[in-house]
């Protein structure tokens, strides 16, 4: 991210969340917690293998059919549950 005391026409384009309005969650950071982190890149591997599932792309799209985003999902419960 840029240094706050530059100025560039383009910050508000630059410092706004791309992830609004998807499918992909909001970045952590580390301020927010190790487990928030983790639980953070495991939403994204969620959200990108349903992506590519959806448009068929292998092997994504058996591990969706297979229930592989279920157990992502028990893996975000329990990184969050773990208090790391």
């Amino acid at each position: 991210m840029w240094p706050t005391d530059w100025n560039t026409p383009l910050r508000s384009v630059m410092t706004k969340n791309p992830c609004d309005g998807s499918d992909i969650p909001a970045r952590q950071t580390a301020a927010t917690g190790v487990s928030a982190c983790v639980a953070w890149q495991q939403r994204l591997v969620a959200a990108n293998c349903k992506a590519m599932a959806r448009r068929g792309i292998e092997p994504q799209a058996t591990w969706v059919r297979q229930g592989y985003l279920g157990e992502l999902r028990a893996r975000i419960a329990w990184t969050e549950a773990s208090g790391l």
